[in-house]
């Protein structure tokens, strides 16, 4: 009778909402104070700024849950997600190198449309600028200036460090168990 009740709670969906809602803010809380491997320098000066796993808060916004019976699944749909968890290396698939914006104005430029480097490059063109490759980089000058801007800087592979943010530290998981005892024992 007692485990027929217990079941039973475990399939209320409020109760589900409320552990899901949880788990999603510790996961979160996690993304946001983890001790995580630092940026790269070129990274953290284009984000001008150095906290990994925090840029633009799609990651941190894209962390959900959805009840499945009597479980609940955290997750996320984010694209880069399982590399940042995870980590490895990133290798052109199209290209012979991966094009690095060199500053934060160039990732401006580039932020919330689909311009890849080439295209936004050609852009630059058709407005009047002149590009180069030097080395591993790729400058551009406006009409009429005489300083070179560094556009791109060109790499074969980038190697992303682990930074398993789905995995709750200790703490966050007995707060998690605790809410879920209070849930089924109070019922």
């Amino acid at each position: 009778m007692i485990v027929d009740e217990l079941e039973g709670r475990l399939k209320n969906p409020a109760i589900l909402d409320r552990i899901g809602g949880i788990a999603v803010s510790l996961v979160q809380k996690n993304i946001e104070q983890g001790s995580w491997a630092p940026n790269a320098g070129l990274t953290a000066a284009v984000k001008q700024g150095n906290k990994p796993l925090r840029d633009r808060g799609q990651l941190l916004s894209s962390i959900t849950y959805r009840a499945e019976g009597s479980k609940v699944v955290v997750g996320t749909n984010h694209p880069a997600a399982e590399l940042l968890h995870n980590g490895g290396t990133v290798r052109p698939v199209k290209s012979k190198a991966l094009a690095i914006p060199a500053g934060p104005w160039v990732r401006t430029m580039m932020r919330g449309t689909d311009l890849s480097p080439r295209i936004l490059l050609d852009q630059l063109r058709g407005s009047g600028w002149s590009i180069w490759r030097q080395g591993n980089v790729i400058l551009g000058r406006k009409q009429r200036s005489k300083e070179p801007l560094p556009l791109f800087i060109l790499r074969t592979t980038v190697t992303v460090p682990a930074r398993p943010f789905m995995r709750l530290p200790p703490e966050s998981v007995r707060q998690l168990s605790d809410v879920l005892n209070r849930e089924l024992l109070e019922g």
